[in-house]
């Protein structure tokens, strides 16, 4: 499985937390291969929107410099990471991701 990251949704993350991107990236691509592998057990839609005529989902990751949200696509054999933030809250991160998904938002 292959991830990658939209740079529009996930750029300004990463530049936050440079030091520590590594590991971020690291443990978002072992908790996305292994919900996808068992199911989709913890991942829920994030938003109505489309993302690329894609459904979005989203799910928590725990790495060691705090927990995240993660908001991607998938197809077959490849994830794309739409957005990433440390809000928690399920509404708040919705309503950023909602945003950012809008015609002209981002």
């Amino acid at each position: 499985m292959q991830v990658g990251y939209d740079p529009r949704g996930c750029k300004a993350f990463f530049k936050k937390h440079r030091p520590a991107a590594p590991v971020i990236r690291q443990h978002i691509a072992a908790t996305l291969a292994r919900q996808l592998t068992h199911g989709l057990a913890r991942v829920k839609r994030a938003s109505r929107l489309p993302y690329a005529g894609q459904t979005v989902y989203e799910c928590r990751v725990n790495p060691p410099t705090g927990p995240l949200r993660c908001a991607f696509v998938y197809s077959d054999t490849t994830v794309t990471v739409v957005w990433l933030s440390m809000t928690i809250q399920k509404d708040v991160f919705t309503a950023d991701l909602e945003r950012f998904l809008k015609p002209g938002g981002g």
